[in-house]
């Protein structure tokens, strides 16, 4: 209220000329609201009851404890971002199980790293392997203070932050590793009732999902923006 009514009185010096600051600031500041007596009184007995009480009359211990602590507020991102995380490496250990062990227990006839549909996979891979990076430069930026959104001539009001990033890597790794243990699975004949030609239209189902999370969408934002930025 002073602040504004200071700004008021500057305003009508400037334009006017008619000098009413002293008078009023005077006025304001014999009011009851400005002094805050009462107020202080106030204050001053819960302290001093508060001390008598609990504190031994502790005066300064009194005051410390009174003080108004705020509440901490749970963060429930960083939980499912260790709950995506965990699905993740579960996926990464069925992988590695079935491609690698599973295969020196009853190998196949045909080995899956020599079929050509591995390097689709291996290019989705290295996108999936950037936005991890991007998503690590990010939390490096950040904690370090460097001002990468200027360096890079990002725009602040429609950027990603590292805990975004880290969000939609989690989501679209899950995504790709089940993609591949489906195609592997299907590929080596553990669905018997799946013909095993079809596991060439996992690649490409992958792929357009890549393409969807690629592209801009103009139906969800003003300003759409691609997944890592």
């Amino acid at each position: 209220f002073l602040t504004g009514l200071i700004y008021v009185l500057n305003k009508n010096l400037k334009v006017t000329g008619l000098k009413y600051r002293v008078t009023y600031m005077e006025i304001i500041h014999n009011l009851e609201f400005a002094k805050s007596t009462s107020l202080t009184e106030l204050i001053a007995n819960v302290e001093n009851s508060y001390s008598a009480a609990f504190c031994d009359g502790n005066i300064s211990v009194a005051r410390a404890t009174l003080i108004s602590r705020q509440k901490s507020v749970a963060d429930w991102r960083m939980f499912y971002l260790g709950l995506r995380l965990g699905a993740m490496l579960l996926l990464v250990f069925w992988i590695v199980w079935d491609c690698i062990v599973d295969e020196r227990i009853r190998p196949s006839e045909v080995s899956v790293w020599s079929d050509k549909t591995i390097n689709c996979y291996r290019g989705m891979g290295c996108l999936v392997l950037f936005l991890w990076m991007w998503g690590v430069n990010l939390f490096v930026w950040n904690k370090y203070r460097i001002n990468y959104m200027y360096l890079f001539e990002l725009d602040p009001r429609h950027h990603s932050t590292y805990r975004d990033i880290f969000h939609n890597a989690t989501t679209v790794s899950i995504i790709y590793l089940t993609n591949f243990l489906l195609y592997f699975k299907v590929w080596r004949g553990d669905f018997p009732w799946v013909p095993r030609h079809t596991s060439a239209y996992f690649p490409v189902a992958l792929f357009i999902f890549f393409l969807y999370c690629a592209l801009p969408k103009p139906w969800q934002a003003r300003n759409p923006q691609l997944w890592w930025t």
